[in-house]
């Protein structure tokens, strides 16, 4: 328990630091698709400068992003998911972010109203949770990642999908919630 508590926090840590400082450079962004189950899951794909092998971060995304889309969101001055990777990156991780668009029009919240029920909602952590998979499957197949130094991250709703896939997925070497909601009806 003591580890898992140290690796939390050195992830937090090192989180929080790239979030304030710019210390290395990137090397490349580029969108990737990643199949899950049968779909095909638009994600931002961000490297840092060397060959690695790199610790590489997935990050999940909140509900405004999941029912705006990635563009949308960020025309709304909403969460704008490349900030978080960045961030990432810029402190040597490897940052993969899918953008889940699962139920976009039919479980979201508008306006402190929860929109769709608790089926939809269900759904969302579900396909949510494949694509976590999906990812990490992805990234324990590219050889510039440190394959036993694998985190996932959650915001908002992402922090949902992240405590639901941890459980669900052996093998993170770190597991971080930021901010993660209460669904009451789910």
């Amino acid at each position: 328990m003591k580890q898992s508590v140290t690796s939390v926090s050195a992830l937090v840590l090192g989180f929080g630091i790239a979030m304030a400082s710019a210390t290395s450079a990137q090397a490349a962004t580029q969108w990737i698709e990643l199949n899950v189950g049968g779909t095909a899951v638009r994600s931002i794909l961000a490297l840092p400068e060397g060959p690695g092998p790199h610790p590489a971060v997935i990050f999940n995304h909140g509900t405004g992003v999941r029912h705006h889309g990635y563009e949308g969101s960020k025309s709304k001055g909403q969460a704008d998911v490349k900030d978080f990777t960045d961030a990432l990156v810029k402190d040597g991780y490897i940052a993969l972010a899918p953008i889940r668009r699962f139920l976009a029009d039919d479980a979201y919240v508008e306006r402190g109203r929860q929109i769709g029920g608790s089926e939809e909602w269900m759904t969302v952590i579900a396909k949510g949770i494949e694509t976590v998979q999906a990812a990490k499957a992805y990234l324990t197949n590219r050889d510039d990642v440190a394959k036993d130094k694998i985190a996932v991250v959650g915001f908002s709703e992402g922090g949902n999908v992240t405590l639901w896939s941890a459980a669900r997925t052996p093998g993170f070497k770190a597991v971080v919630l930021m901010s993660p909601p209460f669904w009451p009806s789910i």
